[in-house]
């Protein structure tokens, strides 16, 4: 799947475009602030005194389900 600008594609259409209609009905393909919680809460770790972070291989995971169940 490829992402979208949907702002880019809808810029100068009219309101009723049936191109502006059909990108602001689809669904989001990719949610930045569930996939960015995700990385967060993967990054926390058990002890206090170890470093934040988390493993190249996890975060790609995440990445690639774009936050989307």
């Amino acid at each position: 799947m490829r992402l979208i600008d949907a702002d880019e594609l809808t810029k100068d259409r009219v309101e009723n475009d049936p191109v502006r209609i059909a990108a602001e009905c689809a669904p989001t393909a990719f949610d930045k602030e569930k996939v960015i919680n995700e990385l967060l809460s993967a990054s926390i770790c058990s002890e206090p005194d170890e470093d934040s972070f988390v493993e190249l291989e996890e975060a790609i995971e995440i990445i690639e389900k774009g936050g989307i169940e």
